[in-house]
């Protein structure tokens, strides 16, 4: 997963008032929290942090470099953003202070690569499982799970068991998910029904047989009468 280093201040000024000058400082108001830090107050620039999510997204380790009288870098993971409904505008940022020698758990995105044959023949190509959680160390958290369909035919699921991950990572998803399945297109089912009555239906010769015999029978009857 890719590293960032963003600038960060312990933030002094507190509550809804507090937060509302900093926004028009150009600040943003933030939190870092974790198993071994103490909650910190902090305020980091909202330019700088939306250039951050525009090149790196949410899926990013963001090493807090903190000024104050006790400099201090951390290693953290974006763990909630939080906006305004309407907007959208950034209201606030909760930073999870991680160690690179501890597994955590987090999600990343699944991306199909490669051309379905099922598609090719005339499937239509679902999109089930946009993202899994794993469990891994910081520093092995892949950008995103990649997955190859491109022996995926008409009627057919890829499940996540099926899927290879990379090493050190545990998957917490359900291994039964579907990640991608082929549709079976409408007329494609309209012309294996109608292959289907084809195939059940009697041909020229079984339905003179079948002509003849029924006359036969006929003749033996009025015989018999």
């Amino acid at each position: 997963m890719k590293q960032v280093t963003l600038q960060a201040q312990r933030r002094e000024a507190k509550g809804k008032g507090g937060a509302r000058q900093l926004r028009r400082q150009g600040f943003l108001p933030a939190i870092m929290y974790g198993r071994h830090v103490e909650p910190t107050p902090l305020q980091i620039s909202e330019r700088d942090f939306y250039r951050l999510l525009q090149a790196a997204g949410r899926n990013v380790l963001v090493r807090l470099s903190i000024d104050g009288a006790e400099p201090q870098e951390q290693l953290t993971i974006i763990k909630e953003i939080q906006r305004e409904p309407v907007t959208q505008t950034l209201l606030h940022v909760d930073f999870q202070a991680i160690s690179p020698q501890e597994p955590i758990r987090t999600t990343v995105p699944v991306e199909l690569v490669g051309h379905p044959v099922g598609v090719t023949a005339g499937g239509i190509l679902q999109h089930r499982l946009r993202q899994v959680e794993i469990e891994c160390l910081p520093l092995e958290i892949p950008d995103r799970i990649q997955v190859d369909i491109s022996s995926l035919n008409v009627g057919e699921t890829l499940t996540l068991a099926q899927v290879p991950l990379p090493e050190g990572v545990k998957v917490l998803t359900h291994l039964e998910e579907p990640v991608a399945h082929i549709l079976v297109p409408r007329l494609l089912r309209a012309g294996e029904a109608k292959e289907a009555e084809a195939e059940a239906a009697p041909t020229e010769e079984e339905e003179a047989k079948a002509e003849e015999e029924g006359g036969a029978a006929e003749a033996e009857e009025k015989e018999t009468e």
